[in-house]
């Protein structure tokens, strides 16, 4: 099955201690939404990535193959389905296709930690996402762009 990840999990060591085996398939994007952070009551140090519908943006990130125990293994560490819910969505990667994703079920703005926010650019600039997305994301993250 296709992952669409647009937050830490975009880090390709993250991802190999988390989901051992899973494949990057590549960049790619979702449009019709935006990044935002959000606070995470389960615990974290600061906000964590989620999407929010948005028609004039667009989210980019970083689509992987995985199996049923990468997806076991993401739903434990996404608190799902306590911080998050998954949806099926279609990406484009770079023709359309359909990948599960993670949206936060908390909605009240917070930056997020340096440490955090530290992995996400790491994660673009990996996987070639481009400067300027990385830009906008130290903006979102209240941080200079």
């Amino acid at each position: 099955m296709r992952y669409f990840a647009y937050g830490s999990n975009m880090d390709l060591v993250q991802m190999d201690g988390r989901c051992p085996g899973a494949c990057v398939v590549g960049p790619a994007r979702l449009p019709g939404y935006r990044l935002g952070f959000v606070t995470d009551e389960t615990g974290y140090d600061g906000g964590v990535a989620t999407i929010v519908p948005d028609p004039a943006s667009e989210v980019y990130g970083v689509l992987w193959e995985i199996d049923d125990t990468h997806l076991a293994a993401l739903d434990e560490w996404e608190t799902y389905p306590v911080a998050y819910r998954r949806h099926t969505i279609t990406v484009h990667a770079p023709e359309p296709v359909e990948a599960l994703v993670y949206v936060a079920n908390f909605s009240s703005p917070e930056p997020p930690s340096d440490r955090y926010l530290d992995v996400i650019l790491r994660g673009l600039r990996d996987n070639g996402i481009g400067p300027e997305y990385a830009s906008l994301i130290r903006r979102l993250a209240g941080r200079d762009g």
